[in-house]
C-alpha cells in the first residue's frame, strides 16, 4: 500500500510540474508571437478583430461576422422579456443551473469561438448596471458542451440569496469554456475568451459596469486568469483563483501590480503543492503588488462542499468559492485562514466572504 501511495505522489508531482512548465511557458510574452490581430489600445477595452465563420464571406460581406446568438434585452410586459426569477438555494442547484443561458462567442482570427454560459440579473425597465463575474473552468470540466455549467456548482452565484449580497442587487455571471485539448486553456485563447467577455458587454447595452469586471478561475483556469490579467491589466477590477496551476514570474506580478488579487489554496492539495507553488506565487504577488490591502491569501486546512460534507479529491477548490466561500447553512467555512498583503490576518465570516470583497474594488 505505501509503494503505491508513493507511485501515486510521483505521478502526481510529474503531472503538476509538466503543466506548469507549460503554463510558465505560455506566459503573454508568447502571444507576441502569434498570428492574430489585435486592437491598438494597450487597455484591451475593446474586442479583437473577428473571423467569420466557417462557410461565409471572409471579405467583409456578411453585417454579423461570427456572433452568436445574442441575449434578449430587458423591456417592456408587451414585448416577450421573461426576467430571471433568482431562486433561492432551496430550489436547488439543478434549477439554478437552469437559469443560464447558453450563447456561442465571436470568432477571433486563428482561434475557435469559445462558447458561454451566462446568468442575467436584469428585470423588465431594469435600469440599473451590474458588475460582471467572469468564472473559468478547469482542464476537462468543459468536455461536452454546458460542461463548465453541468460540472460546477458555481451557478449558487445565480441564486437569491448571493446574487442580493452585491451592492448592487446581483451580477451577470459568466462561464466560458475552453476549445483547447481535453479543454485546457492555452495562450492562443487570450484573445478569443476577451472577445467573448466583450461580446457579453455590448448585447448588455449598458447595463454592466465596466469598471467592475471580476475573473475567477480553478486549477488551469486560475492559470488563464493570469494570463488575461497580464494581458488586459486595466479591464479586470480583480482577479480570483482557486489551486491555480503554473508560476506567477516577477514580471507577471509587475504588470498586475495594480489589480487587487486573492488566491484560494489547499494545504492538503495532492496536485497543485501548497508548499512548492502556492506559497511561492503569494510572496511573488506581494512583494510587487500596489494595492496589498486589497490582496488576499486564504489557506484551507480541509475541504468541505457547500453543504458541509467533504470531498475525497482535495484538489477540487471550485466547489470552495461556490457558496461565496460559506456553506449553504449560513456558518463560516471551518478551518480556513485569510490574510492580506500586509500580513494582517482577516476575520471573515459568513456573509463577508468574496461577493464583499468584490464590493469593495
Amino acid at each position: 500500500m505505501k509503494k503505491l501511495l508513493a507511485f501515486a505522489i510521483i505521478i502526481a508531482l510529474i503531472m503538476t510540474s509538466f503543466i506548469a512548465v507549460i503554463s510558465h511557458a505560455q506566459d503573454d510574452e508568447f502571444f507576441e508571437g502569434m498570428n492574430v490581430v489585435q486592437n491598438s489600445e494597450d487597455d484591451g477595452s475593446r474586442a479583437h478583430d473577428i473571423e467569420p465563420p466557417q462557410g461565409e464571406n471572409p471579405d467583409g460581406d456578411n453585417e454579423n461576422p461570427g456572433t452568436g446568438q445574442e441575449p434578449e434585452e430587458p423591456g417592456n410586459e408587451d414585448d416577450g422579456y421573461i426576467p430571471k426569477k433568482k431562486l433561492p438555494t432551496s430550489e436547488g442547484i439543478e434549477a439554478l443551473r437552469g437559469e443560464f443561458d447558453y450563447y456561442q462567442g465571436p470568432y477571433v482570427y486563428g482561434v475557435r469561438a469559445n462558447d458561454y454560459a451566462l446568468f442575467d440579473p436584469r428585470g423588465k425597465n431594469d435600469t440599473h448596471k451590474y458588475p460582471l463575474i467572469v468564472y473559468v473552468h478547469g482542464a476537462f470540466h468543459g468536455l461536452l458542451r454546458e460542461g463548465q455549467l453541468n460540472d460546477s456548482d458555481f451557478p449558487y452565484w445565480a441564486s437569491e440569496e448571493l446574487q442580493s449580497r452585491f451592492d448592487e442587487g446581483g451580477a451577470f455571471i459568466m462561464l466560458p469554456r475552453s476549445t483547447g485539448a481535453l479543454t485546457f486553456w492555452d495562450q492562443g485563447q487570450v484573445p478569443s475568451l476577451k472577445a467573448a467577455i466583450d461580446d457579453v458587454i455590448a448585447n448588455a447595452g449598458d447595463s454592466i459596469d465596466t469598471s467592475k469586471i471580476v475573473i475567477m478561475g480553478s486549477s488551469d483556469g486560475g492559470a488563464m486568469v493570469r494570463k488575461m490579467i497580464c494581458r488586459y491589466p486595466t479591464f479586470f477590477c480583480g482577479a480570483l483563483t482557486l489551486c491555480q496551476t503554473g508560476f506567477y514570474s516577477g514580471s507577471n506580478a509587475q504588470k498586475t501590480a495594480n489589480i487587487p488579487i486573492w488566491l484560494i489554496a489547499c494545504k492538503k492539495d495532492f496536485f497543485v503543492l501548497y508548499s512548492i507553488f502556492q506559497v511561492p506565487m503569494w510572496n511573488t504577488i506581494k512583494r510587487n503588488t500596489n494595492v496589498p490591502e486589497m490582496c488576499r491569501f486564504t489557506s484551507l486546512a480541509e475541504l468541505y462542499y457547500p453543504d458541509g460534507s467533504k470531498p475525497t479529491n482535495t484538489h477540487n477548490l471550485a466547489r470552495v468559492a461556490s457558496y461565496d466561500l460559506q456553506l449553504i447553512d449560513g456558518s463560516d467555512y471551518p478551518y480556513a485562514e485569510t490574510v492580506d498583503g500586509n500580513g494582517k490576518v482577516l476575520d471573515l465570516h459568513a456573509g463577508n466572504g468574496i461577493i464583499a470583497w468584490i464590493n469593495e474594488l
